[in-house]
């Protein structure tokens, strides 16, 4: 009888995370289903609210230290936006603690979603996980502690208005492309803001985290049916960063640390290194090629 495989797994899963799991609840779920591999790390890029569904990336193995490499700059979204009520989650979880009569018509919403889109300022929900003075800010809320998170710089790269129903309540289904770090949940309140009337989220799916699409997603029964099948490879989000080759040398000496090799003229400051397989992400050093993050062995 052959020996069990307790190599570990290294790549990527496209994961529909389902409403009403955290996004810490389906790595768990990751964790059981490679448990006989125990020292497969698993982790995720991009965390998603547990009311909301979508995509959620995960990172396997070797994959864990390249997440700060991918799905960080474009990530699209589909939110209903529900105006005249708000809540101190910001989403149809939370309690409410404001409601108006005012009714935005849909000349309104278009004449407003403008100004919602390039870089813009906005500060994250107080019920999240950011820090605040080391403490998780979603802690803090749920003490009912005063604070204020600051404001940040994040892109809007698109807002589109999808449908609207004048209600009551008055709802509109919006599609957001945007930059990592963006809060739905922030936009959407702001907008109610500059209506004058507040609003919450009530529905969110995200739709790609870049290259990740939902179209491509495998739900956890799949998973649990087919794991390996759906593993994608270590370099498969890295499409974006050049990519070098080097020899048999060069090679061996970028795994044990050391500066290599001259590297082509290039805008980049990252590149994918391979020798015969990925070994690892280069940061370009003048004009040669210094190991950032190194996968050998």
């Amino acid at each position: 009888m052959a020996a069990p495989n307790t190599q570990p797994f290294h790549g990527w899963l496209n994961v529909l995370k389902p409403p009403d799991m955290t996004s810490h609840d389906v790595v768990d779920f990751v964790r059981r289903l490679v448990g006989r591999r125990p020292s497969t790390k698993v982790g995720h890029i991009g965390t998603l609210d547990p009311g909301a569904s979508g995509v959620l990336p995960l990172c396997l193995g070797k994959a864990t230290r390249l997440s700060r490499f991918a799905g960080k700059n474009h990530k699209t979204y589909v939110c209903e936006i529900v105006l005249g009520i708000e809540t101190d989650t910001l989403d149809a979880e939370g309690a409410i603690v404001g409601q108006s009569d005012a009714a935005p018509s849909l000349a309104d919403l278009e004449q407003i979603l403008p100004r919602f889109t390039g870089r813009i300022e906005q500060r994250p929900p107080k019920f999240s996980a950011v820090h605040y003075q080391g403490k998780r800010a979603y802690r803090l809320a749920q003490r009912k502690e005063d604070f204020d998170l600051p404001a940040r710089q994040v892109d809007i790269h698109e807002l589109r208005l999808l449908d609207y129903r004048s209600g009551p309540p008055v709802t509109a289904l919006l599609e957001v492309s945007c930059s990592g770090g963006t809060y739905i949940r922030s936009l959407c309140a702001d907008i109610g803001k500059a209506l004058g009337c507040g609003a919450h989220v009530g529905l969110l799916i995200r739709k790609e985290v870049h290259p990740f699409r939902l179209e491509d997603t495998h739900t956890l029964e799949e998973l649990q049916a087919d794991f390996a099948s759906a593993l994608l490879p270590i370099d498969w989000p890295l499409g974006h960063l050049p990519e070098i080759r080097l020899n048999t040398e060069q090679a061996a000496r970028f795994c044990q640390g050391s500066t290599v090799a001259e590297i082509p003229s290039a805008e980049q400051e990252f590149f994918r290194v391979y020798g015969e397989e990925m070994i690892g992400i280069g940061k370009k050093a003048g004009l040669s090629l210094a190991p950032e993050i190194v996968l050998c062995g």
